[in-house]
């Protein structure tokens, strides 16, 4: 597998809605073997009932309350199974053939360890 797609969530369950589908789209448009790990932080809002009937593929880490991000960012990690994994923000909407252009210069330098892509707001 080349990639998880770890999202940490609580109570953003339209945002992370539309991230998810846009996280399939571009997956499924440059055919990309990945996952996608949401791990919920006790959010109230109904965005674990959203994963589990709308998104049901998704490894899903439902806590009983918000651990933190870094410590569910490390949940996710932990049950991953990609050669890379992408930390994802539920507000994030990902651009056409961003994943393809990230995993080919990660795959193309052996020197880089970490990639971070340019962040653009909406306007």
């Amino acid at each position: 597998m080349d990639l998880s797609v770890c999202i940490v969530n609580w109570n953003t369950k339209k945002l992370l809605s539309d991230c998810l589908e846009s996280v399939f789209k571009e997956i499924k448009r440059d055919n990309i073997n990945a996952e996608v790990i949401v791990v919920d932080n006790g959010s109230t809002d109904g965005s674990v009932d959203l994963v589990k009937t709308k998104f049901n593929k998704i490894k899903l880490i439902a806590n009983d309350t918000n651990v933190g991000f870094a410590k569910a960012n490390n949940q996710a990690i932990k049950i991953s199974r990609g050669d890379y994994v992408l930390m994802l923000n539920s507000d994030t909407f990902i651009l056409k053939n961003s994943f393809k252009r990230l995993l080919e210069f990660i795959k193309s330098h052996d020197d880089v360890g970490a990639v971070g892509p340019k962040i653009l707001n909406a306007d």
